[in-house]
């Protein structure tokens, strides 16, 4: 019934889904995932939490504080190694067989998705976790009863009432087999202001420090002497076995030479035996690429790509700063967007020639529909023990990031009210989406306070705007990602710029001082 208010809203979903492509892609590869696994989980997290999530216009996605966290999983030195696998019987050595780090990069995605599952088990209501430790026996996945004073004392005969869409569905009981941490959510109230400030300073930080690898790129010659042991500026079969047994021990010599014939095969481009640094370079597929670990450098003064990036930011900050004082009828967010993506190709590559990174240079954003997967683990009590402190691990950094990014959200909105009754619905909305992103191969995720500030800074403060987010995101991996890969990295670090100032409590430096 208000077309401004709709219009608000679709314009800010649009530009959300726009900025969280290159952040999921990001916080994948902090958690050591293919970014489309990060990708899916945004999705999934967005669309769910959008429509019964207890703060509408809050949106959720993969975040870096669960990525953290879950990189303890997937990095080789982590919880998963290939010798511990190895022991397992779910990876093995032999010729027809795929290197073991290879092989244990896949296992260890199963465990992670079977954590992701958890988390979301421990995230969601009661009676919703009874129903779900039902399935969950059926398979002999989670067999677990934690008594009720261990999470939430007046757990018992409590109920809970939620909404969606303004609409009441139901009362839940709360059984006392097994009490839901978002129970926690009723002392929200009790968190003092110097905690908030500290919360928002800190995510202000990590954003603005998350930004900062914008301005790397790949040292390849530092790359290529990790193989060149001579420094004569070609890389041997020697030399590439030599590198390889080293970063994975596992390897057994049948499947070495497999991996050195394939290796050679497609990156020995002019068939002389040797890689040079231009064939290096030019490995598309990464093949050599496995075998070190990617040195990064940062970006000298006296490379052009380093002030144009400059220039956009600043274009991009600029118009978000001033454009609001001329009109609000579009996101000053999304037209720094375009503009930075005008300038970038229609001006920059054409007549100054000096590119910059795109969206497409972090990593492909096009992908396939998610297919329903149950993780491929051991349903064992070993399993539960090694993955429930994980579990928990990640079920309360996102329950906190969550209800602390709601009571932020509710700030900037000057909403007053008791939030207890939101915060219990968001951790309900979490639960489910962090279940579903599980079972559909996906890393899971949490409330985005940077996402949650660029959309109701831009007016969206509904259901709709999240929801149109979602799915413009799912349309963006589908169907249009060939456009948002043209999005320059610069106009999307400006506008993150822009809410680091927006988020960050100025008022508190009157009182360091």
């Amino acid at each position: 019934n208000n077309p401004l208010r709709f219009k608000n809203e679709i314009l800010s979903g649009l530009t959300v889904a726009i900025a969280q492509v290159p952040e999921s892609v990001a916080f994948s590869f902090v958690a050591g995932v293919d970014p489309i696994v990060g990708l899916y989980a945004t999705f999934f997290l967005g669309l769910i939490t959008a429509q019964i999530g207890g703060r509408p216009g809050m949106v959720s996605g993969a975040a870096g504080a669960m990525a953290v966290v879950i990189k303890e999983v997937m990095d080789s030195g982590g919880l998963y190694t290939e010798s511990d696998l190895e022991d397992k019987e779910l990876i093995s050595s032999g010729p027809d067989k795929d290197p073991l780090a290879d092989q244990a990069d896949d296992q260890r995605l199963e465990y992670l998705l079977a954590v992701v599952i958890l988390v979301g088990m421990l995230q969601a209501d009661d009676q919703r976790l009874e129903y779900l430790l039902a399935v969950v026996i059926l398979v002999g996945m989670l067999q677990v009863d934690l008594p009720t004073q261990l999470l939430m004392a007046q757990a018992k005969g409590s109920t809970l009432a939620y909404s969606c869409r303004a609409e009441r569905i139901s009362k839940l009981p709360s059984p006392k087999a097994f009490a839901g941490v978002c129970g926690l959510s009723v002392y929200v109230k009790l968190i003092p202001v110097p905690v908030m400030t500290g919360f928002v300073n800190g995510l202000a930080v990590v954003i603005f420090l998350a930004q900062l690898q914008s301005f790397q790129v790949d040292d390849d010659e530092a790359m290529f002497n990790q193989y060149d042991a001579d420094r004569d500026g070609q890389i041997t079969r020697t030399e590439a076995e030599t590198q390889f047994s080293t970063a994975y021990r596992g390897l057994s010599a049948a499947n070495l030479a497999k991996e050195m014939n394939t290796i050679f095969s497609e990156t020995d481009t002019n068939k002389d035996g040797v890689i040079d640094i231009e064939e290096f370079n030019a490995d598309e597929d990464h093949r050599i690429h496995d075998g070190h670990d990617d040195l990064v450098r940062w970006l000298e003064l006296d490379e052009g790509e380093l002030w144009m990036m400059a220039v956009m930011i600043s274009l991009t900050m600029a118009i978000m700063h001033f454009l609001p004082r001329l009109t609000t009828v579009v996101p000053s967010s999304l037209v720094g967007i375009i503009a930075s993506t005008i300038f970038e190709h229609a001006i920059n590559r054409t007549a100054i020639g000096l590119d910059t990174r795109t969206v497409k240079d972090m990593a492909p954003v096009a992908g396939g529909l998610p297919t329903f997967h149950i993780p491929d683990v051991p349903y064992t009590g070993e399993t539960l023990a090694e993955i429930l402190p994980v579990s928990i691990s990640l079920c309360l950094v996102g329950l906190i990031e969550s209800v602390l990014t709601l009571q932020l959200v509710d700030e900037i909105l000057g909403d007053r009210s008791d939030s207890s009754g939101r915060c219990k619905q968001e951790c309900i909305a979490q639960g489910i989406a962090n279940f579903v992103s599980g079972i559909f191969s996906s890393m899971g995720g949490d409330a985005m306070i940077g996402q949650s500030t660029i959309n109701v800074k831009s007016g969206g403060i509904g259901r709709l705007s999240t929801t149109f987010a979602a799915l413009m995101f799912w349309f963006f991996i589908l169907a249009a990602s060939s456009v948002i890969e043209l999005v320059p990295i610069s106009a999307l670090v400006g506008v993150l710029f822009m809410v680091v100032i927006y988020t960050f409590d100025w008022s508190c430096l009157p009182l360091m001082a």
